[in-house]
């Protein structure tokens, strides 16, 4: 129950500033259970002025058991500016006791009757490890927009746990005006992204204003027995999800990325840019794993996923509990988004092309090629020679065999030869498959975005 305060009313308020060379610690709950330790600071409801910042800095920052670190706006002025600076970890963890809405959090509020804005968090450290509950958040309940969230963790971000989240958030609250603000933004870069076991990170309206954002850069990012990103919105327009991936997304056991709208609101768009997206296939009961930017009355968003493969999912429709991996950005009673995606062994159309329909004739064409004066009709000629090349009628199948001159195939073997390394001979690979059990298996061969061999087209000439 232990607490640093800094309120303000009509003067900008003071910075609480705390500098330790190893750990800060706030924990707990008074004995009472009224009271939970903080780090605070906020703008009181009868005031203008901006609230006082936050600044912590520290080797590694812990908050347990309802702990509560941020800075508030009760009235007009803003919120503070919370900037934290960790070098070796961040960990939140639980819920105030017995009380599933009250999270251990590190964030900023506007509360309910506030007309003030949130300002900004700023995190940066080495590790974050988000668990049972706990919350890195910035959210409003009012007209004010909510605040931006940037996180910088040079090695591995953890959320693990129903509703572990980074969350930037319009919250409607029963019995007080509909909020109209919008959501804010969350940026997060990171060396790996976990979301396990419930965890999410969010940016939400149940407003009538926009979600927000969501932009994450990362070399991996796994998601596990129904992890969530989201950006969805109640009447207003969907956000946006920028995932910039160097290396694999990875979706299993009921995950979901969502930009989602319902109501009148129109779906976000999603835009995945990865190496490789796997989505496992679903062992058990639910929705599988699905990539969505659907609405109800409103319309679809747009989704855009760019990769070397795309496995284990496919664009259609993400029914409830089909145990199906899905890429859907359908509208119910409003007009269907978009999806595209792009593979190497994907083209995607513009519009269909229109084919002529006069038949060439063979005979004629040759004739042609052949004749330029009476001289050359004499001494020029076409001759077919050997297997597969053009077939003798036109009503006869085309052969799909190599001409052989000189006892020589013109055709390309359909496995590159193997590169000579310090190492030994290494086989390129190229195509990726994944077995019912999850494994995935690196191939020498062609594959499409379901694992299956593409055949090699061997030309018919040289």
């Amino acid at each position: 129950g232990a607490a640093i305060f800094s309120f303000t009313g009509s003067q900008p308020g003071g910075t609480i500033q705390v500098n330790a060379t190893d750990t800060v610690n706030v924990t707990g709950v008074s004995a009472n259970n009224q009271v939970t330790s903080a780090l605070y600071t906020a703008a009181s409801s009868d005031g203008t002025a901006k609230g006082g910042d936050l600044a912590i800095a520290a080797d590694k920052l812990i908050a347990r058991g309802g702990a509560q670190i941020g800075a508030d706006t009760y009235g007009k002025g803003s919120a503070g500016i919370i900037t934290v600076e960790a070098r070796e970890s961040v960990l939140l963890s639980g819920i105030f006791p017995d009380h599933d809405e009250a999270p251990t959090a590190l964030g900023t509020f506007v509360q309910p009757g506030a007309t003030g804005s949130g300002s900004q968090l700023n995190l940066a450290t080495q590790r974050l490890m988000i668990e049972d509950g706990a919350a890195l958040i910035t959210a409003t309940f009012t007209d004010g927009s909510g605040a931006t969230l940037t996180a910088k963790v040079s090695s591995v971000t953890e959320l693990k746990g129903a509703k572990s989240a980074i969350s930037s958030s319009v919250f409607s609250i029963p019995d007080l005006p509909t909020p109209t603000g919008d959501g804010g933004k969350i940026n997060l870069e990171t060396g790996q992204l976990n979301i396990s076991d419930g965890g999410i990170v969010t940016v939400s309206n149940q407003g009538l204003g926009d979600a927000g954002d969501i932009n994450i850069i990362s070399p991996n990012i796994g998601l596990s027995d129904r992890a969530q990103i989201i950006a969805e919105t109640a009447s207003g327009t969907g956000g946006n999800i920028n995932l910039q991936i160097d290396d694999t997304l990875a979706l299993d056991s009921n995950s979901l990325i969502s930009a989602q709208a319902s109501n009148s609101g129109n779906g976000g768009n999603v835009n995945i840019d990865a190496n490789f997206i796997v989505a496992f296939p679903n062992q058990i009961t639910g929705n599988g794993s699905d990539i969505i930017a659907s609405a109800e009355a409103g319309n679809g968003g747009r989704i855009t996923i760019s990769g070397e493969s795309l496995l284990g999912i496919e664009a259609r429709k993400a029914e409830d509990n089909n145990r199906t991996n899905d890429i859907d950005a359908s509208s119910e009673f409003g007009l269907n988004g978009t999806v595209e995606i792009f593979t190497p062994d994907s083209v995607p159309l513009q519009a269909a092309i229109e084919l002529p329909s006069n038949v060439v004739e063979a005979e004629q064409s040759a004739a042609q090629v052949c004749s330029a004066d009476r001289e050359g009709k004499v001494n020029n000629g076409l001759a077919i020679a050997g297997k597969g090349g053009i077939t003798p009628t036109p009503d006869a199948i085309l052969n799909s065999d190599n001409i052989i001159t000189s006892n020589e195939s013109s055709g390309t073997s359909a496995i590159p030869e193997p590169i000579e390394t310090s190492q030994g001979k290494i086989q390129p690979a190229r195509g990726i498959m994944v077995t019912k059990s999850g494994k995935i298996i690196l191939t020498a061969y062609r594959t499409n975005n379901a694992g299956e061999r593409i055949p090699e087209i061997k030309p018919n000439c040289n």
